[in-house]
């Protein structure tokens, strides 16, 4: 769980970094609103801690449940996905192809077999 943990921060931020800082509207900086969903307490855990260090990026939910992550985002829309591919219930597959507006998505995944899926989807 530890190399998955180290790799996943590793991931994070060369992904994060290529995502454009918002820009200054009307003299007030809009935050990338997102959240995070994972059936693993922990790794909620290391993308809290690693969202904090971004200064435009707000993380407003975590959910270790896809259902409600849903829920949520019917009230409440974001600018990014930190999505866990293998889940109960709901594959991350799955959850992100079920969105009317779907937005950007980064997969925290330790299987590499989704790699070809996920960049099909564009995540």
């Amino acid at each position: 769980m530890a190399i998955y943990l180290q790799a996943f921060a590793v991931l994070f931020i060369k992904r994060i970094s290529k995502i454009e800082t918002p820009k200054q509207v009307n003299s007030k900086k809009t935050d990338m609103r997102a959240i995070a969903i994972d059936d693993e307490p922990m790794v909620l855990e290391v993308v809290r801690a690693h969202a904090a260090k971004v200064p435009f990026l707000e993380l407003v939910g975590c959910f270790t449940d896809a259902f409600k992550a849903l829920e949520f985002l019917q009230n409440e829309p974001v600018d990014l996905l930190f999505l866990d591919i293998k889940m109960p219930d709901i594959s991350g597959l799955e959850f992100v192809t079920s969105l009317q507006k779907k937005p950007m998505v980064i997969f925290t995944t330790a299987y590499s077999e989704h790699a070809v899926t996920s960049f099909e989807l564009d995540a």
